[in-house]
């Protein structure tokens, strides 16, 4: 048996904002928008990057501008219409946008803008009069304020990035410059690495440090098959910012997913149909959905400041949103983890120190109080959560599970300790207590 003890007088911090999205509610060229879902979420944030894929008509720099011949001054090089949209699709919703410069990942044959560009001081110019154009309304435009700026995307991958990782640097060096020239209070991401263990952290913590240019929050992906998994990747992460004393800039993982039985997200595109197939189902069941409401709660535990759920439009093969833009299970995680966000602050909870892949957190408003436990492949699915006064509270339950879509089930017992309830594997479980009106 699984033991969790509750104390609820025992304040740890804030809930982090840690389920952001990637991307907005409008997918297959604005055909479906999901946005009434996405309003349930309520993502703090919506980090742009592969909108649309494979044909990204927005956001990329070079659906922006167009000409790369053309004066990056004039506001008659840019082409604006279709990334307007995108974006106000977002911030009427209320979310904040982490805005990637730079390009879409690349098909194989078709790595036509993920090269160093020919002039890299015109780039960083281009790159300066988008954020002028949404934040300062140069062009005919808004004033987002929009704080949070990504330089590119995976550059250590070739189908990122063609060049070099010197030239990738310079590039870097270069907006970084330029953006620093324009807003100095903006805050600049990199290198936004494909995973904890990128070939790129070594040489951009190196180059950063020695040239002055240390990002205002590191940026990193992370696809993760298991506890033990998040746990050892997270670990070779802090143990690199801490080799260059950079352990305290806030961390974002802008990317992150499950991967079944994988290392990384690559090990899908090499495997036989049916297998491949398989590994997509269990990433969107159940099986995913306890995966997400794991990583989450173990990130609250973590150095993680900000985290983006990989993703949410409906073209993408990793969405928790099938193609006709209804909700997967990995949706109903989200969810759940936007009421402890809600609720304000993380109380202790012991016992995830003796869990084996699974975890879970707890939060509180000072008066009601909601624990999340997520099992993703613990055998022992029998838990017992101590409360102290528990007749003080009304208790409920949700459960996402393969009958279950983050609704009620009252599968569990109060015992004078607490409460006794089965978490199997491949489910989630939020527990609900509300003091009595008598209290």
């Amino acid at each position: 048996m699984n033991e969790l003890k509750l104390y609820p007088e025992k304040i740890l911090e804030r809930i982090k904002p840690l389920h952001g999205v990637g991307n907005g509610p409008l997918s297959r060229g604005n055909s479906n928008d999901i946005s009434r879902f996405y309003k349930i979420i309520s993502p703090p944030y919506a980090r742009l990057h592969d909108t649309n894929f494979p044909e990204s008509r927005e956001v990329d720099i070079h659906t922006i501008f167009t000409d790369f011949s053309k004066d990056p001054d004039d506001p008659d090089s840019y082409d604006f219409f279709l990334t307007d949209k995108y974006l106000k699709s977002i911030i009427d919703l209320g979310t904040n946008i982490i805005y990637r410069l730079g390009e879409t990942i690349a098909t194989n044959d078709k790595r036509i803008y993920v090269k160093p560009p020919t002039d890299y001081k015109k780039y960083a110019r281009i790159c300066v009069n988008i954020i002028r154009h949404y934040n300062d309304g140069w062009a005919d435009g808004f004033k987002y304020n929009i704080r949070h700026w990504e330089i590119w995307n995976e550059p250590s991958v070739i189908n990122m990035w063609t060049g070099t990782t010197e030239e990738w640097l310079r590039l870097y060096e270069e907006i970084y410059r330029e953006i620093k020239g324009y807003d100095k209070s903006l805050m600049i991401g990199g290198p936004v690495a494909c995973e904890p263990n990128s070939s790129i952290h070594y040489p951009f913590l190196e180059y950063v440090k020695k040239h002055n240019i240390v990002p205002d929050f590191y940026s990193f992906h992370c696809y993760t098959s298991s506890r033990k998994h998040a746990e050892f990747y997270l670990t070779s992460m802090i143990s690199k910012l801490r080799e260059y004393n950079l352990d305290h800039l806030p961390a974002y993982i802008t990317e992150w997913n499950y991967v079944p039985d994988g290392s990384d997200g690559r090990v899908f595109w090499d495997i036989p149909r049916m297998e491949k197939y398989d590994l997509f189902q269990r990433m969107t069941d159940s099986e995913g959905a306890a995966h997400v409401a794991m990583f989450m709660a173990m990130l609250q535990d973590s150095f993680v400041s900000q985290a983006n759920y990989y993703c949410v439009n409906t073209d993408s093969l990793f969405s928790c949103f099938s193609k006709i833009g209804l909700p997967e299970k990995p949706y109903y995680s989200l969810v759940a983890f936007n009421e402890l966000y809600k609720l304000g602050n993380q109380i202790l909870l012991e016992g995830n120190e003796c869990l084996d892949e699974a975890y879970a957190i707890a939060a509180s408003d000072g008066c009601n109080v909601m624990i999340l436990i997520s099992n993703l492949k613990c055998g022992d699915e029998e838990f017992t959560l101590v409360v102290p006064e528990i007749q003080k509270f009304n208790l409920s339950l949700k459960r996402i599970d393969i009958n279950h879509d983050l609704s009620e089930s009252d599968d569990f017992k109060i015992i004078p300790r607490g409460i006794l309830l089965d978490v199997p594997g491949s489910s989630v479980a939020l527990i609900v207590l509300r003091k009595n009106d008598k209290e």
